[in-house]
């Protein structure tokens, strides 16, 4: 970077903290050989000096013109880089708490250093930990900060995608939609909408979109983005269509031959990428097809998660992954008679209890079958007890009334007849089923319905 390319406002400011780090003043900087109203405009960004008087600053400041111009000499911004690809190596390979030091130290020293290609790229590493360390509101927090600065179309992209992702994933749909449906309309100005971040937010949006129930919409927005892809897209692009789709069709109507087709053409694409993660995911998404599909898929169910598992532990998985694969095999572990197997890997998953209380719900109404497995209806009845407390403050949606239904099964299964007309009850509310028609006297022999109608 030269002279010429520095913000004068920035150099200003440099030259003004040089000289007061100095205990210089303006007439004493300046000389006998500049004005002291030039060094004052120099120094409130007014006039940018030749490369010449800068030489001159520089040595009276006992400095040199690679830190005015740079914010720092070669040697601090090369030894900050390595720090951060540090930070970005450890994210990559699962060590988010490590990555997440890594990147916050930076921070500092980026801005201390006023190098904002280097602030930024820290910012962005640090959100990307927070958000794999569970800490989504934090991650959002920053990442709405660097959202606000759209300078570089395809960083300002990049950033958009995980915001997107992290409203989606903390459970504010309607914020996630808003800010991935702007962002595709912006890419669609500058000509980037089928780039691969177009598709990254394109699939993020249809999952925001399927978990508040328009499965059909985010259906046809995962199966658009399939025909834009195989045209001119590469295989991660491709591979996040068909990973998406796959994962919508399964939503709408189960892990049909075709959903899974089209999850094992995500994997096989991702095989040519050096995306970890989300191979990782991948095959997690496939494993759990697989124990959900009809016929003898267990076993191969078995093998994709626990190497799903295997996989995550070394990549940028986030929690919320792991725990979706670990409570998938469990289930696997369960139905393959592995009791003991199963409660061991449930016993990592209460730290997830605040954040996920659906997650944590799952775990404890799968313990409790693993109870009533080995025949301790007492223990049972408590963890469906507690499943049930979780699942209260887990709100109403798809997955949440699906696990209804399995603890009114599993209370039926007890003779809980109460307990599993309430679950089921709430498995029809959380679904979004509601009475038109409402026995409300018996008379006799007879009965007689009213119609509950909302005149006013």
């Amino acid at each position: 970077m030269s002279v010429r390319d520095v913000d004068p406002s920035v150099l200003g400011a440099r030259i003004k903290a040089a000289r007061s780090k100095v205990g210089l003043t303006q007439t004493q900087l300046a000389g006998d050989d500049i004005s002291v109203a030039y060094v004052s405009r120099i120094e409130s960004g007014q006039r940018r000096p030749d490369e010449e008087l800068l030489m001159t600053i520089a040595a009276r400041l006992g400095t040199t013109v690679e830190v005015l111009v740079m914010g720092a000499s070669a040697d601090t911004i090369a030894d900050l880089r390595l720090a951060l690809d540090y930070a970005e190596l450890a994210l990559e390979t699962g060590s988010a708490a490590e990555a997440l030091s890594k990147a916050t130290d930076a921070c500092i020293e980026a801005g201390a250093l006023s190098v904002p290609g280097l602030l930024h790229r820290a910012r962005f590493l640090r959100a990307r930990a927070l958000e794999n360390t569970g800490d989504l509101d934090g991650a959002i927090i920053e990442l709405e900060r660097l959202c606000s600065d759209d300078s570089d179309p395809l960083l300002w992209a990049n950033v958009a995608n995980h915001l997107c992702r992290c409203y989606r994933d903390s459970g504010d749909l309607s914020r996630a939609i808003e800010i991935g449906e702007s962002a595709l309309v912006r890419l669609r100005e500058l000509g980037l909408e089928n780039s691969e971040d177009g598709i990254r937010i394109t699939v993020n949006v249809a999952g925001a979109y399927s978990y508040r129930g328009d499965l059909g919409h985010a259906t046809r927005l995962c199966r658009s983005a399939i025909e834009v892809v195989e045209e001119t897209g590469t295989p991660a692009a491709r591979a996040l269509a068909y990973y998406n789709a796959s994962v919508m069709e399964s939503m709408r109507s189960g892990s049909t031959p075709g959903a899974l087709s089209m999850a094992a053409r995500a994997l096989e694409l991702l095989g040519q990428t050096e995306d970890a993660r989300n191979r990782a995911r991948v095959r997690s998404m496939l494993g759990i097809m697989q124990l959900e599909a009809d016929g003898d898929e267990l076993e191969a169910a078995r093998y994709n998660l626990t190497t799903a598992l295997d996989e995550m532990a070394w990549t940028s998985a986030g929690p919320f992954d792991v725990a979706v694969t670990r409570l998938a095999l469990a289930r696997v572990l369960l139905l393959d008679g592995a009791f003991d197997e199963a409660k061991q890997l449930l016993g990592a998953l209460g730290a997830m209890r605040d954040e996920v209380p659906l997650l944590a719900a799952e775990a404890l109404a799968i313990e409790g079958q693993v109870a009533l497995e080995n025949g301790d209806i007492a223990q049972a009845k408590y963890d469906f007890g507690r499943a049930v407390a979780e699942l209260t403050a887990a709100g109403a949606d798809r997955d949440a009334a699906k696990l209804w239904y399995e603890i009114g099964d599993l209370y039926d299964q007890l003779d809980e007849r109460d307990l599993a007309r309430q679950a089921y009850r709430s498995a029809a509310a959380a679904s979004g089923l509601t009475l038109t028609r409402k026995a409300v006297t018996r008379t006799g022999s007879s009965a007689r319905v009213r119609e509950e109608t909302a005149l006013d």
